[in-house]
């Protein structure tokens, strides 16, 4: 063999056999391995990565959603700066039942790929490395984790990977789907999803299941039930009991007879009742804000006020005040609407997913209910401005008083109110306003009636000490919303999460009282 020829083939029985050597590990009654799609690249070429994780028999590994119990596995890469690397495909799962709990994951190997470019046209070894953590579980569960890494030579020619091929030929068939001429359509109904699918011309099935592809959307060990529907059909999916409201999407994989699937993306309409109910419970928060401390004392006042002039220009000033209130919820929604958009770009979601979000809104609503027992007030000049305001004459002046009486009431938050404020923020849009309009509704409501009918005010029953008792007793729904969502809390990353939130509380408690 001449020198010319010795040089190249021994460089690439070199990456072979550094490839072949470092790719593979076994850890845990499983063995993982990192296959490129080639074995040499060109310059600039876009090209897929598999991390191919094969359990022991009787052993299984879980999904991106590993269900009721379990890990999905962590994949932390360290690569060359020139390589692009994209999110892992999943193949659909199996449902696992361990128990009483359904789990969604691996019984025979989970072979995630990940497309990747080479971002420069230069030459030379590219290396991937990456340390990938996982559990493996068969009736008890164990830790696995393992580094692999792969040297690919890029020059002039691309080479296929037979490694690749053997395992991407097992896995394709359990790929999602382009669901192109699919019709999705996602509707809440009390404490079901209920998910109507109408397929393109020639697909049939006998057999349908539903993945989520977040965690806490549907009781997954509940049946889900299909039904036949003109055009296609009905599948029922049981919430989670741990979901205070629906989510504002529906996103998971259909499989169908149990060998192909379809990604689903679908906004999640309300039903008539239930968005009703809500509206109900917006409106008498709205309605309980003006039973506060902060706020009962000047309901006559205000009211008087307009009634100093004459009887058409005191319901002007009313509907004036109405308006205010009204435009002060349509911003703070609107505010609200925006930060969860923003959070939903950064995998926040505002639908109780997140354990920072649920230890967040234990502590607003442990505050709230110290707020109302009275450790610390709140707004208290906000309110001595909105009396002020209402000296000022003219419809500008009672609109100016609505808007600065909502900022002051806001946070003698009702329960009522809270839960609706809650729900919203897990509501599309138009929902979610015309929720935060029903609130602004329920709490302008007795000021336009008492324009309209002043004879009503010798009724009000006067300020006293019934209202503090009030306050503090509507402290204690608030503090059962904070145990609610620690339980909540629990069952997303284990119960010794409860005890440090609580001593959190704990704290919160102290420093308010101090």
């Amino acid at each position: 063999m001449t020198p010319r020829l010795q040089a190249p083939l021994l460089a690439l029985i070199s990456s072979l056999f550094l490839c072949g050597r470092t790719q593979a590990a076994r850890s845990a009654h499983s063995e993982a391995r990192l296959i490129p799609e080639y074995s040499t690249l060109t310059p600039g070429a876009s090209f897929r990565i598999g991390v191919l994780i094969k359990p022991d028999a009787g052993w299984h590994v879980y999904w991106r959603n590993p269900g009721d119990s379990g890990t999905a596995p962590i994949l932390k890469w360290s690569n060359s700066p020139d390589v692009e690397l994209g999110a892992p495909v999943w193949p659909f799962p199996k449902r696992l039942k361990a128990g009483p709990l359904v789990n969604y994951g691996y019984d025979d190997e989970l072979f995630l790929t990940i497309p990747a470019r080479l971002t420069s046209a230069a030459t030379g070894r590219r290396r991937l490395d990456l340390r990938l953590e996982w559990l493996v579980c068969e009736e008890e569960c164990v830790p696995a984790s393992a580094r692999l890494s792969a040297d690919i030579p890029v020059g002039p020619k691309t080479a296929p990977s037979t490694s690749w091929a053997e395992a991407d030929a097992r896995t394709a068939p359990r790929l999602a789907r382009d669901a192109r001429g699919w019709d999705f359509h996602a509707e809440a109904a009390g404490d079901v999803l209920r998910l109507t699918l109408r397929p393109p011309a020639g697909e049939t099935a006998s057999a349908l299941e539903f993945f989520p592809q977040e965690p806490l959307v549907l009781d997954n060990a509940a049946e889900q039930t299909t039904a036949t529907v003109p055009g296609g059909w009905t599948l029922d999916l049981p919430r989670a009991p741990e979901a205070a409201a629906p989510p504002t999407r529906l996103t998971g994989l259909l499989v169908l007879d149990g060998r192909r699937a379809y990604e689903v993306d679908a906004a999640v309409a309300t039903s008539a009742a239930g968005l009703a109910t809500l509206l109900s419970l917006a409106f008498l928060g709205g309605l309980l804000l003006n039973l506060m401390p902060c706020v009962f004392p000047i309901l006559s006042i205000k009211v008087m006020g307009f009634l100093r002039d004459s009887k058409t220009n005191a319901r002007v000033q009313g509907l004036a005040f109405a308006a205010g209130v009204l435009v002060s919820f349509w911003l703070l929604a609107g505010l609200l609407l925006l930060l969860r958009a923003q959070g939903a770009r950064i995998g926040w979601g505002f639908q109780l997913q997140s354990p920072l979000m649920l230890g967040a809104l234990a502590a607003l609503f442990t505050a709230l209910g110290l707020n109302l027992l009275g450790l610390f007030e709140v707004g208290g000049r906000l309110m001595r401005l909105a009396e002020l305001s209402s000296g000022a004459h003219g419809a500008r002046g009672a609109f100016l008083s609505g808007a600065l009486a909502t900022v002051a009431a806001t946070p003698c938050t009702a329960p009522f109110m809270g839960t609706a404020i809650g729900a919203a923020l897990a509501l599309p849009a138009a929902s979610a306003l015309a929720v935060f309009t029903s609130l602004a509704l329920g709490m302008s409501a007795p000021y336009v009636a008492l324009t309209f009918f002043p004879a009503a005010l010798v009724r009000l029953p006067r300020p006293g000490p019934w209202m503090d008792t009030l306050k503090q007793a509507l402290a204690f729904p608030l503090f059962a919303t904070s145990a609610w969502l620690l339980w909540v809390l629990g069952r997303q990353v284990g119960r010794l999460w409860i005890g440090q939130a609580a001593g959190a509380l704990f704290t919160l408690a102290a420093a308010a009282w101090i």
